[in-house]
């Protein structure tokens, strides 16, 4: 026989490095942490740009991006994890688990929320004292409404007079040939413009939030 086939391979070696449990737990960290913190930092950007009607703008951009870019170290990390499961056995999965499942869980719960527009209506309750206090005020002298406004919170701007009430849109809300705002409109929804495309949802007393997609 062969000296080359009779050769065995030494693990021990230096030439075939040994993956260490410990090795493997940290590579698992590093990813799973790093998928963490780009979750927590898309969901901060996008339900703080979610409080806007309706959400978008540069916040939303960046925070769509950082959510994607975040899937990368989690999708190495559950690699890792595959690997932990194979090699060391479920101890290791009870213990990898739940850090696994931080990223999807932030991710989820951020699509969840804004999906029921809760940081939008959130941001509404907070500032409707102010909305309501302007609006009568409004009405009251029904002058020629102002360019730009602050309302509450809100940086209002493209003010109109409709039947029965007002509306205006909101700075830095949508994206692309998207935008939006509030109505204020006591007899009923506002009827839509024929030249956009144009919705009105209810969201509190004779308010609407408006959104509209420019032809």
């Amino acid at each position: 026989m062969s000296a080359s086939n009779s050769r065995t391979l030494d693990y021990n070696s230096p030439a075939v490095p040994k993956i260490s449990w410990d090795r493997l737990r940290a590579m698992f960290l590093i990813a799973a942490w790093i998928a963490a913190i780009g979750a927590s930092a898309c969901a901060a950007l996008m339900l703080w740009a979610g409080r806007l009607p309706p959400p978008g703008g540069v916040l939303w951009i960046f925070g769509l991006l950082i959510g994607l870019t975040s899937t990368g170290p989690w999708m190495a990390s559950a690699a890792v994890e595959l690997v932990l499961v194979k090699w060391v056995g479920r101890a290791a999965r009870r213990q990898t688990t739940l850090l696994l499942l931080l990223t999807p869980a932030i991710l989820a719960t951020t699509y969840v929320l804004l999906a029921t527009g809760l940081p939008c209506r959130l941001m509404f309750r907070a500032n409707r004292p102010a909305m309501d206090r302007w609006v009568q005020t409004y009405l009251a002298t029904r002058g020629t409404p102002p360019s730009q406004a602050r309302i509450g919170s809100y940086e209002a701007c493209n003010i109109a007079a409709i039947p029965g009430g007002v509306e205006f849109d909101v700075l830095g809300s949508g994206f692309f040939r998207s935008a939006g705002g509030f109505a204020y409109c006591p007899s009923g929804p506002p009827v839509p413009s024929a030249y956009v495309d144009e919705t009105f949802t209810a969201i509190g007393g004779a308010w609407y939030v408006r959104t509209y997609w420019e032809p």
